[in-house]
Order: C-alpha cells, then structure tokens, then sequence
C-alpha cells in the first residue's frame, strides 16, 4: 500500500460532547497523544515518502501550542491540514493572528466540523470569520457537515450562503457508532439498500492517542482487528512494511462479506460501515 498522508488523532478530548460523536469525544477525557510520540512519527512519515500531515481529533485547537510546534519543525517537509469545529475563532482580528500563524509553518487546508449538532455549541460568526479569512490567505477550506434523517440543514447554510462561495461543502452519513449510537435510534440513521464497495481511504495511515497505527483515514477504521502496530513498540516505517496490503484483495474481501450481511436482511450506510461491523469484534 502507498500512503501519502498521516492522520494524527491528536486527542479524544474535546470542548464539547456533540451527541452525533463518533468517539464519544468529551471535556472529560484527556487521552491525547505524547508530543515526542507525536514528532517522531511524522518525522517517520515523511522518511516513508509521506508529504501530507492531518491533524484530528476530538479538538486538536485544544493543544494549539504543540501542533503549532510540530508544523514548525517540518514545514519545510510536509504541509498540513486541521479538522477544528472552529470555537477558537471569536473574532476576526483573534482569527487573522491564528490562521497567518499556521499558514507561515505550512498549513495546507482547514476542515470545519459544521452542522446543526456542533452549532448547537459554536457561534455561526465563528465560522463566517474563518471563511473569511482563509480566502484572504488562499487557504483551502472544507465543511464536513454530519447528517442523520431528521436533519435540518437549510438554516445554517442560509446563514453562510455568501461565505460559502468557492468553498468545498460535503455531507457525511451519521454512523450507529460512539454516542451517536446511544443517542439516536435506528431509523434515524440514512441507510442504503444497494452499496457499491469502494474504499475511500486507503492512502491514509491513522495514529490514534494510544500509537495503534492503521490503515484507513475513516474514523470507523478505528477498529482492534484492523490495528497493524502501535509506534511505541516499533517504528512506523516497520509497521506499513510488515502490514502492507492491496486494495484490491481488500474490497473483493469486503465485497465477500457484505453479501453474507445483505442475505440476512441487514441495511448499512456505506462501505466505512460495513467496513466497521465486519472488524468490531
């Protein structure tokens, strides 16, 4: 397998518990990972030909100092992406000063967590000001925004209907995973009846807080049966090299097993799903 970018899940903790989370992300937990940990793998990344650094989490802001660090010492070899829900942009003068910080050590992109169940905790003006301001410095932006059945979603992109111009917007399926699965119920969840396997995450390798390393950019890859090594018991570049597989034999396999699920009647919601049922246990 080829990888080209390394997600970081920076930690578990975050400022808020939205009740969609996949994570069960909370104030309350303080799972993140080591700094060092954290230098050490993307300086392997990158011996493994890797140009691309994610930063995730939980709330990767929450730690701002340390990532801010980390683009520092490898700007001039990786460039970087965030996923934020945006708390810490409350002004456009306090959002200016952040975003030309992590443009100058290498800030690629920006991904904003963005639907009716973060803006339940984060102002709207928060996230006109990043728009704002990352258009003014080039910077690539993307809305992920977390669906279910009962979703409203008209509203807040009313709101941001200006902002919005020339920024990528896309919509993500809820999952019956974390809090998410004990908040909603069944039939909140958007399933398919016909799913074409395809995986969409097969050039990302994923460190999670603990250092469990795998093979996917999904946040349901998360899985124990899917974990190739963990970097505190043996280098990055030793755990792809031992695990490499193809893509190919993997979703003829995925392909194999959905069908056994699909003869009994069962619904998912896309290949990250079945993905996720297969490897849980």
């Amino acid at each position: 397998m080829n990888y080209n970018c390394l997600g970081i899940i920076y930690t578990y903790k975050c400022n808020f518990n939205c009740s969609i989370c996949c994570f069960n992300c909370s104030p309350y937990l303080e799972e993140k990972i080591k700094y060092e940990e954290a230098f050490n793998v993307i300086s392997s990344a990158i011996d493994l030909g890797i140009g691309l650094i994610g930063f995730t989490g939980g709330e990767p802001f929450l730690y701002y100092d340390e990532i801010l660090n980390l683009m520092k010492n490898f700007k001039n070899k990786a460039a970087f992406t965030i996923t934020t829900n945006g708390y810490w942009a409350t002004s456009i003068v306090k959002t200016e000063e952040i975003v030309k910080e992590l443009v100058t050590n290498g800030l690629r992109g920006l991904k904003l967590s963005i639907d009716e169940y973060h803006l339940k905790n984060i102002d709207i003006q928060n996230i006109k000001n990043i728009l704002n301001i990352c258009k003014s410095y080039n910077i690539r932006v993307i809305i992920g925004s977390t669906i279910l059945s009962e979703s409203k979603v008209s509203n807040f992109i009313d709101e941001l209907k200006i902002e919005l111009a020339d920024i990528g917007f896309f919509f993500h399926y809820c999952y019956p995973i974390g809090r998410a699965k004990e908040v909603f119920k069944e039939e909140n969840f958007i399933t398919n009846k016909n799913i074409k396997i395809k995986c969409y995450e097969p050039n990302t390798i994923t460190v999670a807080p603990n250092g469990d390393v795998y093979p996917c950019g999904s946040m349901l890859g998360i899985v124990k049966r899917r974990k190739l090594g963990n970097i505190n018991e043996d280098n990055l570049m030793n755990i792809v090299n031992n695990k490499n597989k193809n893509i190919s034999d993997f979703e003829n396999y995925l392909k194999t097993e959905y069908l056994k699920f699909k003869d009994k009647g069962i619904d998912f919601i896309d290949t990250c799903h079945i993905c996720y049922e297969i490897h849980k246990n």
